[in-house]
Order: C-alpha cells, then structure tokens, then sequence
C-alpha cells in the first residue's frame, strides 16, 4: 500500500498525516476502522485507518479495548473475494481462522462475515471444500 501525501495545510510545520490517495498494487482485502480515541481533556475523536493485515485489526481490537462494532469495522474486498465484478464495503461482524480436521497439511484459511449475513472465505488450496473446516472465531 503506498500512500500519497496531501500539501500541507498549515504554515506552523506540523506533520499532516492526511494523505491526498491511497494506492494498492494488490487485490487483497483491507479493513476500513474508525476508532474513538480520547484526548486529555476526555473529548473523543474519530480516526479512520485503512488497515491491510487481519493483525493490525487485531492489535487495534486488543489496544483499544473495543469491539469491530464500536470500531465501526468494515470489510473492503476485492471482486475475486466476495464473488462480484468488483471491490465492495461491508461492515465486518467477525473474522474466523479455520482448518480442515482431516487434512492438517491443507493450509488454514479465513473467514469474514459481513452484517448482510454473506461469508466469505480466502485460503490458498481450492481443492479444499470449506464445509468442511472446522472455524475459531478470532475477532
């Protein structure tokens, strides 16, 4: 992910830390958050991210101590992933790892389930029939 700074906006040297685009070579899956985050004073602020890595999701879940709903959490999948012509916003309700009971060696994938009910489901072996993995909830 590479991101493009906007021209700064103020004459004082602050760092902005807008940016004017995002660019993203791959078609992988991202997660758009917008935690709340408190200011000395007890007033809250809202700062969207763009995370690439379920991780940082996972970090950000950990450390904040809120949950993918207060995190207003959302799924931003590529069409190959979510079976459409294109890249859609969701708004992510859970995330699960699985892994096939019969298979150990089959890699484990993942699942994303989205407030529409849809689920979508990445791993590397397409052989695999996902039915029959067996799913921990990790988010």
């Amino acid at each position: 992910m590479f991101l493009i700074p906007s021209p700064a906006q103020n004459d004082d040297q602050t760092q902005d830390r807008s940016c004017a685009e995002v660019a993203m070579p791959v078609q992988m899956p991202f997660f758009l958050v917008s935690p709340k985050m408190a200011l000395e004073d007890g007033e809250h602020y809202v700062e969207t991210k763009l995370l690439a890595y379920i991780e940082q999701l996972d970090e950000l879940v950990r450390t904040s101590g809120q949950s993918l709903d207060a995190l207003d959490a959302q799924l931003l999948s590529p069409g190959w992933l979510n079976e459409q012509s294109g890249w859609r916003l969701e708004r992510l309700v859970g995330i699960s790892r699985g892994q096939h009971p019969l298979k150990p060696r089959a890699q484990p994938a993942v699942r994303f389930e989205v407030a529409s009910g849809r689920q979508y489901v990445m791993k590397s072996d397409d052989r695999t029939k996902v039915d029959r993995y067996q799913w921990i909830p990790c988010l």
